[in-house]
């Protein structure tokens, strides 16, 4: 009977982690879940919405900094039993520059949007009072230059902020191998995004969404925990890179159904397929000319079966949720409910 209260004190002290989640990011800026999209999520056991309320950016006539693409939810039905994280995406060049008094300013105004915004889900939100306790996240790739004024207003508007809203950050690879050169945001949690390991502007680059080996650098070498309680997001997206002059002209999202027909043929080509535009013609609204080259990346579900594997390997919150950016209507064809189950299974696996 001796062993009992040892086996009690060892069993207390090797208890299971908390309970981890699936969850997906909705970065549209028209809200509706479709009943095949609900159930494509609860077959993935996925509750949690990551939903982009808006933008913050800079107007480009006048240099104002302006809350944009403020989201509209067209149906609220399927959204009763799904927990919804606002998320707010603030251009780097919003922090350029910025005084002290500006900053306070853009805490209100963060503040008003996301009350209007909001409103479309009646007692879900009340970020102007006392609630049930809830989340924030800020998405910004903050620089050297601007993270003094980002983290300055991070910090405003967790004061004005209710006390039950916590504030999570999302963060750049480079930021999550160099902390002491980049700062770590002051919230309380943090969103590793393990994609866009790529250069955007070199023509030459294979794929900037996810490659293995680039991703690898970012992720060796750095140091064994971050500061931060971390989840993590993986891609589950497409895009078109048009270059226009040998310049990056425009990012074009989810271009294969527009350009190819028959889908299975875009299903067989490599990661990343190289385009010529031969006469003028557009694409997704989008007027593209004659010389424009496009470059087509994609995400496997071979290589998101890879970014999970690092991902594992990654030392992040007992509770972590492993997110996938972003919910559209291609992700069901592309990857099956039992892929994304079978990747869930294997870094519940490897992670613990």
């Amino acid at each position: 009977m001796r062993l009992l209260p040892f086996l009690f004190l060892l069993l207390a002290c090797t208890a299971a982690p908390g309970p981890r989640k699936t969850g997906f990011y909705y970065w549209q800026t028209e809200l509706a879940i479709s009943p095949a999209f609900d159930q494509y999520l609860q077959d993935i056991s996925c509750n949690t919405l990551y939903v982009k309320f808006l933008d913050i950016g800079r107007n480009p006539d006048n240099h104002a900094i302006e809350p944009l693409s403020l989201l509209e939810c067209r149906d609220t039905q399927l959204l009763s039993n799904k927990t919804m994280i606002p998320c707010i995406f603030l251009t780097n060049n919003v922090f350029q520059d910025i005084t002290p008094a500006q900053i306070e300013w853009l805490a209100g105004k963060t503040l008003d949007a996301l009350e209007s915004v909001g409103a479309q889900f009646p007692g879900r939100f009340n970020f102007k009072s006392d609630g049930k306790a809830s989340e924030i996240q800020l998405d910004c790739d903050w620089s050297a230059s601007t993270q003094k004024a980002y983290f300055g207003y991070l910090q405003v508007l967790k004061k004005r902020l209710p006390a039950h809203f916590r504030l999570s950050a999302t963060i750049r690879l480079h930021q999550y191998k160099f902390p002491r050169q980049t700062g770590v945001p002051p919230v309380e949690r943090g969103m590793l995004m393990l994609y866009n390991t790529g250069d955007l502007d070199d023509p030459n680059t294979q794929n900037s969404i996810f490659d293995l080996e680039d991703a690898k650098k970012y992720v060796q070498g750095a140091p064994k925990h971050y500061p931060l309680p971390l989840d993590v997001a993986l891609p589950v997206f497409s895009w078109a890179l048009v270059y226009r002059d040998d310049r990056l002209w425009k990012i074009i999202a989810n271009p294969e159904d527009s350009l190819f027909s028959d889908r299975s043929r875009f299903d067989t080509l490599a990661n990343a397929l190289n385009l010529s535009v031969q006469k003028a013609t557009f694409l997704r609204g989008h007027y593209l000319r004659p010389g424009d080259q496009i470059r087509i990346e994609r995400i496997t579900p071979a290589l998101l079966q890879e970014a999970a594997q690092l991902a594992a390997t990654i030392a992040l919150a007992d509770d972590a949720v492993l997110a996938f950016f972003q919910a559209d209507s291609s992700v069901i064809r592309a990857f099956p409910s039992y892929t994304l189950q079978t990747i869930w299974h294997n870094f519940q696996v490897k992670n613990r």
